[in-house]
């Protein structure tokens, strides 16, 4: 299966053999807008609800063998609104380094 990065970012996917394999983006970037809603506060503290609002380049469910990487929040707001979402993949498990900064990630998560 061909992945396409539709993030803004070089994914490196840790591979279980320990390789890594470099994801460059595509140059389109799926975005979601979202809006928040003051729905109370408790002890001073502001609450929020979230809405999904508006998004970009929702990369089409057809086009055999290929899979975009996109962030969690997308496709969790595809599902929202009852999209496809059969072909869209997150990184997986952040991977870090010594000193906390992030060098990869384990896999894709759907």
């Amino acid at each position: 299966m061909e992945f396409i990065n539709m993030t803004p970012h070089v994914i490196n996917i840790i591979k279980y053999d320990g390789e890594v394999m470099e994801i460059p983006p595509s140059g389109e970037v799926a975005r979601i807008e979202v809006r928040r809603h003051q729905v109370g506060t408790i002890n001073g503290i502001e609450i929020f609800e979230t809405e999904y609002w508006d998004y970009r380049n929702y990369p089409p469910p057809y086009g055999h063998n290929k899979g975009y990487i996109v962030s969690r929040m997308f496709i969790e707001a595809m599902k929202e609104k009852a999209w496809c979402t059969d072909h869209l993949y997150a990184p997986g498990e952040l991977v870090r380094n010594e000193e906390g900064i992030v060098i990869g990630c384990e896999g894709l998560s759907k």
